[in-house]
């Protein structure tokens, strides 16, 4: 994902220097490429987040105890608190950003 990631960073799309027509056909395809990139990540980062929820549930469950403090399990207990300000698309820039950074 960090691969296709930065070698789209700084790809230049042949369809800005052609024509308009020619290049509309260019932009679409970088386009398409950039919506599945986002669409892969998206996937990814939810799976994270679902995948974080059900462990947390099960320990608690199982053990009787909170599970160990990572920040997704902080931002997951605010998100209960406030599931209005805490939506899953904003736990998820957080971690777009912070892998960014």
């Amino acid at each position: 994902m960090v691969e296709v990631t930065s070698s789209n960073a700084g790809a230049s799309n042949v369809g800005d220097f052609l024509p308009t027509a020619i290049g509309w056909f260019f932009r679409r395809s970088v386009e398409r490429r950039l919506a599945r990139m986002h669409s892969y990540s998206d996937r990814f980062l939810q799976g994270l987040v679902d995948n974080e929820r059900r462990r947390k549930r099960k320990v608690e469950e199982e053990e009787g105890r909170s599970a160990s403090k990572t920040m997704l399990d902080a931002i997951l207990s605010m998100q209960k608190d406030q599931p209005d300000q805490y939506s899953d698309t904003f736990i998820k820039s957080l971690f777009v950003v912070s892998s960014s950074i």
